[in-house]
């Protein structure tokens, strides 16, 4: 990861979309209430390995220049985010972005960048996007479920800078049911860089299967434009649901989820830490 400016994430009140989960925000839910300590993370996420476990990561959104501290240690959303990629094995993809920007980096990176999947359909361990704000939010998706009524449920976990906290919440994509507004709290984008626990993509409904109840959702949104996330079949995130994303679905018809387990990354292996001491903390600081 490499490159960018103020990779930090930052909260606001008001967003037509994609906007900072706040626990009044219509579907949210939290689980795990703000701490100022790492016990709401996940992935042995704490301040000695978000420092030393995974250096690539340190060096693109931690250290004072992208962090900031409290007596827990450093926080900032972008670094745990990276952080719970790199524990599921993804290596350094060579770009870096503010938080806000990670669902289009993603897809386009730079030259020599590693581009992955993005689209607006969620799975475990896919990377949750808020693009609001100077520098929006990014949060780990721990489950993901789907509901006929609902749409889809997922339960995130983050850090924060500035507010230098931990937490975890659900969000719950029609919190009203059928016919009222999606929850102005969904993630404007899902990043799919090392799905957890058996994800096939084309299954819509997470249910483990690509079948006709995934056609029929599609079925229902064909030809439906609409700013993302809104469109859960548009499977190549481009905004709309064509004959590309057919022909995703094709393509894994009837295939089902086969479990996959966290691996470490070939030649970049996790550091060793029972061997190091924790840093003394910084000066607090603030922005």
């Amino acid at each position: 990861m490499r490159g960018g400016a103020g990779m930090v994430c930052a909260r606001r009140t008001e967003r037509p979309r994609g906007e900072y989960p706040g626990n009044t925000t219509p579907g949210v839910k939290v689980v795990c209430p703000y701490v100022h300590d790492y016990s709401c993370a996940g992935g042995g996420y704490n301040a000695t390995t978000a420092q030393f476990a995974y250096p690539s990561v340190w060096d693109d959104y931690g250290g004072p220049k992208w962090a900031t501290y409290d007596s827990s240690g450093p926080h900032n959303c972008t670094l745990y985010a990276a952080y719970r990629l790199a524990e599921n094995g993804v290596q350094d993809p060579g770009w870096s972005a503010n938080a806000r920007d990670w669902g289009t980096v993603a897809q386009k990176p730079p030259p020599g960048g590693t581009p992955f999947v993005t689209n607006h359909t969620p799975a475990p361990g896919t990377i949750a996007v808020f693009s609001y704000g100077q520098y929006g939010h990014v949060a780990y998706v721990e489950s993901a479920t789907y509901n006929a009524q609902t749409g889809y449920t997922i339960l995130l976990s983050e850090d924060n800078a500035g507010l230098n906290e931990t937490r975890r919440e659900t969000i719950t994509q029609i919190p009203g049911g059928p016919g009222t507004s999606v929850t102005p709290a969904w993630p404007d984008w899902f990043i799919h860089a090392a799905d957890q626990g058996g994800v096939v993509r084309g299954d819509i409904n997470m249910d483990g299967r690509v079948d006709g109840l995934d056609l029929s959702i599609m079925a229902y949104e064909w030809g439906k434009r609409w700013y993302p996330p809104l469109l859960d079949a548009d499977l190549n995130g481009d905004g709309w649901v064509n004959i590309s994303d057919l022909a995703i679905l094709a393509t894994n018809w009837g295939r089902s989820a086969s479990p996959r387990t966290p691996q470490q990354p070939p030649g970049r292996p996790r550091r060793e830490l029972d061997r190091l001491e924790p840093p003394p903390s910084p000066t607090p600081r603030c922005r």
